[in-house]
């Protein structure tokens, strides 16, 4: 999974697919949106479902399952 900022206030998800040809896919699976400024950075684990966003206005979300 590929987890990025995307235009402006929100976060999109995207899965990898390895298609038969061995060419790789991305395909986006969510988004978290409704943040007050533009995403600068986010990050998650590999072995958590949890995911961090900062953004330009210094707020730090941290989003938990």
């Amino acid at each position: 999974m590929i987890i990025a900022g995307g235009k402006g206030q929100e976060v999109k998800f995207f899965e990898r697919e390895e298609m038969e040809d061995e060419s790789t896919s991305f395909s986006n699976i969510g988004k978290q949106s409704g943040f007050k400024d533009s995403v600068m950075c986010c990050s998650f684990a590999n072995t958590s479902t949890d995911f961090v966003v900062g953004t330009a206005d210094g707020t730090i979300k941290i989003f938990t399952k």
